[in-house]
């Protein structure tokens, strides 16, 4: 095995380690060591208190496997170190690589023993990680520099994150707490979720149910006092960032994804929402305790959808199950809130997500994934949670005279009369321009058909003709479009979409505000002392609609990178030899570079804008009526809002900083902020567009510089 220390990768999900080729490293530092029997005498400065808080993790993971040593292959041989000199190494190295330690966030606090497992696991050392260091290059590197992420924590973050975790702080033992170990809890989340926040559980009672929503305990393991929430207010953005490969954790692995953390078949404390509901839904009583569950099982939402439709084999392995009759009764509950939730006139859109992700070999991926039933069902008690957190907060905020609860809710305005004027008049233009039925596709505000009603009858309506579909997308697409974006605010307010008070509750290890709302219920009921937040409230609220605009500016910068992956190989492919994507023509806008559409791709799936006046496009358009785009050229044919399209990349307009002469398309360079010109071309037959939607876009490898931001 070669001496030096080399780089490799491991699985898909990005994480990272050295090979066991580090062993020589292991060698050295057993020879600096000599015979010192307690390693932290020769350690002094960040390495000693790496290395303090390895021995609180050993403590904290005492059991069989604690007292094993790793071993690894040197030639034929098999040779035992001890942990601490595995831990030594990772410091130092660590230490004189800080490009290594700035990575080590990206996986789970598991202690690796073994040569193999080295070599095809990640390897985490209390809070040293061995990662292979991106190259300058990648994507996510340049984004965490970008929007100043950080993925590793200081040490004294951390050590106070390990203190927290140990028992007996952990709180476990605490007598206060009520028992809730007996319930059959369960999570149910994406498969690769780490920080798991909630657990559910729901029985009947008589004719209607109880459900329990348990949630991490924010009010215990980030008080306002502490250097959890100081950090995560100053320095992290008040909130977890999620990027291809990683995410930027706002707490300490250690905390998130293990002693917080609502993991699967071990004793955890937990905020419990407790709400009795009738027959019909309707929340009668809700509660709030601080109890200890357990959780049986860390399900996934399709395996769940699996079960619900008697799909194998988690129809059989559920089946028999404890928790069987919590996820039966989830889709009952679901569907009873989705039922009040219309009674409202709240809109349920028709969503899909279109995830942008980056392999090894550097090639991107966009996946589009439609909300299953199930996360609909999820959904739908996660909101009742909430709604009923900000009831509470407002009844006690009112009620406690002698206290200073500090509420923030998340509040949304309603949409303009202008704004629902200029939606009736775009669907009234479809009706006009694709010779609809008026009578059937025609919303009329009089308030006899809400538009929550509205969109579900033209959904069932033209699911079956892709034709008549493609229109529903557009007036879907402009119906999310009116609503204004939800802030959170310390004025009790309304939020428009679900038509009640809003409070966020469901994600304290994701989110500031979680936290912040957690400690204000808690002084509220007298679990830990009150206190002033006033000034500590308007900056919490500052920093958490700041995180909201900060990851859409990071889902928006990833949606140009898979673009210019998309654009870039085509443009220096001749231009007989480009591919014809299909879309649907879904809107139009307008602001200073020209008029432009936006085009909804079925394969790949991404949302393109076209450009129809700047100069150098392959066909001038005028947009007439809002909804028709006529050619400059009269012989040429002019497009409708709602009607599909076959699209060609034809050019490359590199940003204006960029000097003149390299927008050749024989060689483009990928630059941020670079604009990809389209020509209109007439699209394939409706059974190859629906054919197309339903498939997954297969990668598109980037090019010499197509992956710099």
């Amino acid at each position: 095995m070669a001496a030096e220390a080399c780089v490799h990768k491991d699985d898909v999900r990005g994480r990272r380690i050295l090979e066991p080729s580090l062993c020589r490293g292991v060698q050295l530092l057993s020879q600096i060591q000599g015979s010192c029997t307690d390693p932290r005498k020769r350690l002094s400065g960040s390495c000693g208190r790496r290395y303090q808080l390895f021995l609180a993790q050993r403590a904290r993971c005492a059991g069989p496997r604690a007292s094993h040593r790793p071993s690894f292959d040197f030639g034929p041989k098999r040779v035992a170190v001890p942990a601490f000199v595995v831990h030594v190494a990772a410091a130092l190295l660590s230490h004189w690589f800080p490009k290594i330690r700035r990575y080590h966030a990206m996986s789970p606090p598991v202690l690796r023993r073994t040569c193999s497992e080295f070599a095809a696991q990640s390897v985490r050392l209390s809070n040293i990680e061995l990662l292979r260091v991106p190259s300058r290059g990648t994507v996510v590197q340049e984004l965490l520099q970008e929007y100043g992420l950080e993925p590793s924590f200081p040490s004294e973050v951390e050590i106070e994150a390990q203190d927290l975790a140990s028992a007996p702080r952990s709180g476990i033992d605490d007598p206060s707490l009520e028992d809730r170990t007996s319930w059959p809890y369960v999570t149910i989340d994406g498969p690769y979720t780490r920080d798991l926040d909630q657990a559910i559980f729901i029985k009947r009672v008589g004719e209607g149910y109880l459900v329990s929503y348990a949630l991490a305990d924010g009010c215990f393991y980030m008080p306002q006092s502490s250097l959890l929430f100081k950090q995560a207010l100053e320095q992290r953005g008040g909130s977890s960032f999620y990027l291809p490969r990683c995410c930027v954790p706002m707490l300490p692995r250690v905390l998130s994804e293990d002693a917080m953390s609502l993991n699967e078949r071990v004793v955890r404390r937990a905020l419990c929402m407790e709400m009795e509901l009738d027959s019909q839904g309707k929340v009668t009583c809700t509660k709030a305790v601080r109890g200890k569950i357990y959780s049986h099982a860390k399900l996934t939402f399709q395996g769940v959808e699996n079960f619900l439709e008697g799909k194998p084999p988690e129809c059989h392995d559920f089946l028999h199950e404890p928790y069987a009759e919590t996820l039966q009764l989830l889709q009952k509950v679901g569907n009873l809130r989705r039922a009040l939730a219309r009674e409202r006139n709240v809109v349920e859109y028709k969503r899909h997500r279109n995830d942008v992700s980056i392999n090894d070999d550097g090639s991107i991926m966009v996946v589009r994934e439609e909300q299953l039933r199930t996360e609909l069902y999820n959904e739908q008690i996660s909101l009742m949670v909430n709604i009923e957190g900000a009831e509470l907060l407002k009844r006690y905020s009112s009620e406690a005279q002698n206290l200073k609860i500090e509420p923030i809710f998340r509040a949304q305005n309603a949409p303009t009369e202008k704004t629902l004027d200029c939606l009736t008049s775009f669907i009234d233009d479809l009706i006009r321009v694709h010779g609809l039925d008026a009578s059937l596709w025609r919303w009329s505000r009089d308030g006899k058909e809400s538009l929550a009603a509205y969109l579900k009858r033209l959904w069932y309506f033209t699911e079956a003709d892709p034709d008549m579909h493609c229109v529903f997308m557009a007036i879907n697409r402009r119906a999310m479009m009116s609503n204004k974006p939800a802030k959170f605010q310390a004025e009790l307010g309304l939020h428009e979409s679900l038509q009640a008070i809003y409070a966020r509750f469901s994600s304290p290890m994701r989110e500031l505000v979680g936290c912040f709302t957690h400690c204000e219920l808690g002084q509220a009921m007298g679990w830990i002392p009150a206190a002033d937040d006033s000034v500590l409230r308007a900056r919490v609220i500052q920093v958490g609609n700041e995180a909201k605009t900060r990851q859409k500016k990071i889902s928006r910068d990833l949606e140009e990178v898979a673009l210019r992956s998309l654009c870039v190989p085509e443009l220096r492919k001749p231009r007989s030899e480009r591919p014809l994507w299909i879309g649907v023509i879904l809107g139009v806008g307008a602001k200073k570079q020209g008029q432009h559409a936006y085009v909804e791709l079925a394969d790949p799936p991404m949302e393109v804008k076209v450009y129809l006046r700047l100069r150098g496009c392959p066909q001038q358009y005028k947009v007439k009526e809002g909804v028709t785009l006529v050619p400059a050229d009269i012989e040429a044919r002019s497009w409708r809002v709602g009607e599909r399209v076959g699209l060609r990349v034809t050019k490359m307009l590199p940003p204006k900083e960029v000097s003149k002469g390299v927008e050749d398309e024989t060689s483009p360079k990928a630059q941020k902020g670079a604009k990809f010109l389209f020509e209109f071309v007439e699209p394939a037959p409706a059974a190859r567009y629906a054919e197309q939607s339903h498939r997954m876009w297969a990668e598109v490898h980037l090019g010499s510089g197509a992956g710099l931001l």
